[in-house]
């Protein structure tokens, strides 16, 4: 089976990339030709034989959306539909996998794919991992960046609402854009393009089956690991691994942490919150770690804490802990509480409740014996293996490729 991989990073960057990288790696285990499309770089790891990428552009730090060009290619990019189309006519896909692909390459891809799919002379598949909710809010979170609410009001379909309360990151001008985005997008109805929508977390999919051009489309597949079982000594202090980000919990972590400086406290990984970490005895930043020096980390600490302040899809930190034995507290939002199995293999704690946090981090702390118990409970847990999901995703590319050309109920596309 030939599979395009879609995303718009084709760099180790974060849990996404993880996906993606190792996914193809899976497929190829299992006969299957894997080619991917995204943004180019000069630091990518995977990419195609033609040498054929959308154009890099650069969102982050201070760059700012000045242009009606800039706008518009955020929103409906013909250059990398283009590049695409081009892609495919000479790849010739069975399936065409997208991930997470807006702003940088923009659901432009997924027309340019059903075009593709209308015209082939075979079955063509449309599949699409949802790694956030941006396909159905214009805050990929679920949650306002201006007032820190959780919102999900945006499911109706009344997306301007966005731009009035200023709710993605970059304040009102980047929030009317994506409002512009999801009201263009919408109205095309681009994502009943796709053949089959696969969400990591049944709170998620929850979320999807309440907007009409995901309703049928949905399956739920858990997120695999391909993390090997391995026992490690346990050393006497607390972990958090992840993005230093304030819809991850950290600052809250970090106030927890000064009040309990008889707790030492490791941080592995980056972000704008550093500064905020300086100053604090019993926390140690270990900085960006991968690999077996990661898993090292994971696996000799008393516990990992979880602490999310955003509805989290699937989160690889909880499935990587469990995985190392190690116990995990984390906030009961999102598909966390999916994962942590509360009493058993861990703890859950009341979502941005920094005092249930506290006692409930503390009680563990102070609590050996319980810590060692659901360490103990960690050999039971039963993730998603690679072996399983390859067989479920074919499944999927299967029942994908299945629907006739002519089958999307969509004349307004």
């Amino acid at each position: 089976m030939r599979i395009l991989q879609v995303n718009k990073f084709l760099i180790r960057r974060g849990g996404v990339e993880t996906y993606l990288l190792e996914l193809g790696h899976l497929l190829e285990q299992a006969g299957d030709e894997v080619q991917y499309f995204g943004m180019d770089d000069d630091n990518k790891v995977v990419g195609n034989r033609w040498d054929i990428y959308a154009p890099r552009i650069d969102l982050g730090g201070r760059q700012r959306i000045s242009r009606v060009t800039d706008i518009a290619r955020l929103i409906n990019s013909r250059v990398n539909a283009n590049r695409f189309t081009q892609l495919l006519e000479l790849y010739k896909p069975d399936v065409i996998h997208f991930n997470n692909i807006h702003y940088h390459l923009t659901p432009s891809v997924i027309l340019a794919a059903y075009e593709y799919k209308r015209y082939a002379e075979k079955q063509v598949g449309l599949v699409m991992t949802m790694h956030d909710y941006h396909s159905i809010v214009p805050c990929d979170g679920c949650m306002n960046n201006s007032s820190y609410e959780i919102c999900d009001e945006c499911l109706d379909g009344h997306y301007w609402r966005c731009a009035r309360k200023c709710c993605t990151r970059g304040g009102r001008a980047k929030s009317i854009v994506a409002a512009a985005e999801a009201e263009y997008w919408n109205k095309r109805q681009v994502y009943r393009c796709l053949d089959r929508v696969i969400c990591p977390s049944s709170f998620m999919k929850e979320k999807f089956d309440r907007v009409p051009d995901f309703t049928g489309r949905t399956v739920h597949i858990p997120n695999f690991t391909v993390l090997e079982r391995k026992s490690y000594m346990k050393e006497r202090y607390i972990l958090y691994f992840g993005a230093y980000n304030r819809d991850k919990g950290v600052a809250t972590l970090l106030d927890v942490a000064r009040h309990h400086p008889d707790i030492p406290f490791k941080f592995a990984g980056r972000g704008p919150l550093t500064p905020l970490m300086i100053g604090i005895s019993n926390v140690d930043d270990m900085g960006y770690q991968t690999g077996n020096e990661l898993h090292g980390l994971i696996g000799r600490a008393a516990l990992v804490v979880v602490p999310s302040e955003w509805p989290e899809n699937s989160p690889f930190v909880v499935l990587e802990a469990l995985c190392c034995g190690t116990p995990v507290l984390g906030a009961n939002i999102g598909g966390i509480p999916e994962l942590v199995n509360d009493g058993v293999t861990g703890e859950l704690f009341e979502f941005r409740d920094p005092v249930d946090l506290d006692e409930k981090l503390t009680a563990l702390w102070e609590d050996s014996k319980r810590l060692k118990a659901y360490s103990r409970n960690c050999i039971g847990f039963s993730p998603m293996t690679s072996a399983r999901y390859v067989q479920e995703l074919h499944s999927v590319y299967s029942f994908a490729m299945d629907r006739s050309s002519g089958g999307n109920d969509d004349e307004n596309i």
